[in-house]
């Protein structure tokens, strides 16, 4: 049996192969290892994962916030602990993303989920990052971003006022509430991208038309890197990427970049790439 996970702040995607090659998908609730340190992934092992142990060869997890060789290896022996009779290799998100976009093959590898990513990624190892800056400082394109500029407009009185009507109808709009969150909050970046869902449901809205856009432009232009490689494939992997898909690739295409495979995650492709590996 093989296990593989694509672990986010927001979700993890569980892949389990069997011996007869079937594929099974289990989700979590995620955890960045940035923010909350190793004791999440246990829980999250403990609470969903039990019954696999003692059937487990090999473990492939690449996890939001590990970075560094020190942490690869804390997240390693967690997982090591829980599957003791598994081969287990522990890496960032940003390389599995490689993994699953191109494989063995060289490619600009770009995560579009509750945060944002770039790497360059030469078929082998990541060679270049462009640092993400978290949801204060970057995470330019990502449910994060779109979550905080919209939020930034409603507490300024810039939203659109159908807009802030929805937006009280369906979530606690209240001051306090909005400013605790995102400054006392245990998932800060969480909280902001949970607004994506309201962005992608009001579709069609000119406030949101371009509130998508201009996130992608910062993206495309604050992440350097992507520009610095002409003509390599970008690929993308995450739920915002998958979801504006279509405005994504329009505003690349405005930045002569060319986009290749967008996956709204990495496990499913990530799980056939290791079970053909036998």
């Amino acid at each position: 049996m093989i296990i593989v996970a694509d672990c986010g702040s927001t979700t993890v995607d569980w892949r389990i192969t069997g011996e007869s090659g079937d594929i099974t998908a289990v989700k979590t609730a995620g955890v960045n290892f940035a923010v909350q340190g190793l004791s999440a992934l246990e829980r999250i092992l403990t609470d969903n994962l039990s019954p696999f142990r003692g059937q487990v060869s090999r473990v492939y997890f690449y996890g939001a916030g590990i970075t560094g060789h020190k942490r690869k290896e804390q997240a390693r022996a967690v997982l090591a602990r829980f599957f003791p009779e598994a081969v287990v290799h522990a890496d960032s998100d940003m390389a599995g993303a490689a993994v699953a976009l191109f494989g063995r093959g060289p490619g600009m590898a770009c995560i579009l989920g509750t945060g944002s990513n770039v790497c360059y990624y030469d078929g082998k190892d990541i060679v270049r990052v462009s640092r993400s800056g978290g949801f204060v400082l970057g995470d330019e394109g990502s449910g994060a971003y779109m979550g905080k500029v919209l939020l930034g407009d409603y507490v300024k009185g810039l939203l659109p006022l159908s807009l802030a009507g929805k937006l009280e109808n369906r979530y606690d709009m209240d001051y306090g509430s909005i400013v605790a969150n995102i400054y006392s909050g245990k998932s800060p970046s969480k909280y902001l991208a949970s607004f994506s869902r309201f962005i992608s449901e009001n579709r069609g809205e000119p406030y949101v038309e371009e509130l998508i856009r201009t996130s992608f432009d910062a993206f495309f232009e604050r992440n350097r890197l992507l520009s610095e490689y002409p003509g390599i494939e970008i690929g993308f992997v995450g739920s915002v990427a998958a979801v504006y898909a279509d405005i994504l690739e329009e505003r690349a295409g405005m930045k002569g970049l060319r986009v290749g495979r967008i996956l709204g995650n990495a496990a499913d492709t990530l799980a056939v790439f290791y079970r053909d590996k036998i």
